[in-house]
């Protein structure tokens, strides 16, 4: 009788502690997100020291169509990966050898939020990278943030480009990161300390090798929708229901597997957890680079 006592106690406890141990690991988790996101807005800061600008959010090579790197490939020096950067031909597009080779598959955790489950890799090109090994589905490694691009659409597709293309990313977003963005410090008029840098991103779910990879297809993402928004139905439509990135088209927007919220690196080089009550015009606030518009508090 007193053996079941004790296990009927010890099972209490148990019951009672698992929560505050998953909740402890959760916040460690949260944690090295944060300096994930901290350490990317020290890396763009160094990089405008240097140039006197922020990197693109996606750099043409010659014309528009042809689309080269990201800003995550630009700022790998500065995040102390410059022979991971060295092992690419920046002169060439990123779906070229020796940039879409063993260098691109490379999984580097500054770029992977611990608590985000989709740590498998990107599947773009029906798995022909030579360095993919065991898992020919893993063309590119993956990356869980991305700069913020525009707040009036989803970031990714153009209006209107010469000869009626509509398939290309846009050129002229209003925040920070998007195709062939030129910001300076000096073009954020709305203050650094009030405007969105890069954020969390996630894909269609773990194991599914869809979203976005740390050097191809960064195009900028938009908040239009919110943030852990329904952009996309799944195959099992669980959510979040939400972004895809596919040839440079695919939907995008902030979120993450935080609860009730997600993490950005703002252009000041802050970290702020965001929750995705957020009213709609605060964040659009957020996103724009000179909206000039009064933001209250968030």
């Amino acid at each position: 009788m007193e053996l079941l006592v004790v296990i009927a106690i010890i099972g209490v406890l148990v019951a009672l502690l698992l929560p505050a141990v998953q909740a402890a690991r959760e916040s460690a988790r949260r944690m090295q997100c944060s300096n994930n996101l901290k350490q990317i807005g020290l890396a763009l800061h160094n990089y405008h020291d240097v140039y006197k600008k922020f990197p693109s959010g996606r750099p043409s090579m010659v014309q528009q169509i042809y689309l080269r790197h990201t800003t995550s490939t630009m700022i790998l020096p500065y995040l102390e990966l410059g022979n991971l950067q060295n092992q690419m031909n920046l002169g060439l597009t990123f779906n070229v050898r020796p940039n879409y080779d063993c260098a691109s598959i490379v999984k580097l955790s500054v770029f992977l939020c611990p608590t985000n489950p989709e740590k498998e890799g990107v599947n773009w090109t029906s798995g022909t990278n030579p360095c993919s090994g065991a898992n020919p589905n893993e063309d590119s490694a993956r990356t869980h943030y991305e700069g913020i691009a525009d707040s009036l659409t989803h970031g990714r597709r153009s209006p209107s480009l010469p000869g009626g293309t509509q398939s290309l990313v846009m050129p002229n977003g209003d925040g920070m990161f998007f195709h062939n963005s030129d910001i300076r410090f000096t073009d954020v008029a709305d203050g650094t300390s009030n405007t969105l840098a890069f954020g969390e991103i996630i894909g269609r779910g773990k194991n599914t090798f869809h979203c976005c990879a740390w050097h191809a297809y960064s195009d900028g993402i938009g908040t239009v929708n919110g943030l852990n928004a329904p952009w996309r139905s799944t195959l099992n439509r669980q959510l979040p229901l939400t972004h895809d990135n596919w040839t440079g088209d695919g939907f995008a927007g902030p979120a993450s597997y935080h609860a009730n919220g997600l993490y950005f690196v703002f252009a000041d080089g802050s970290v702020h957890f965001i929750s995705q009550t957020i009213d709609r015009a605060i964040l659009a606030a957020l996103t724009t680079r000179n909206g000039g518009e009064s933001l209250g508090q968030y």
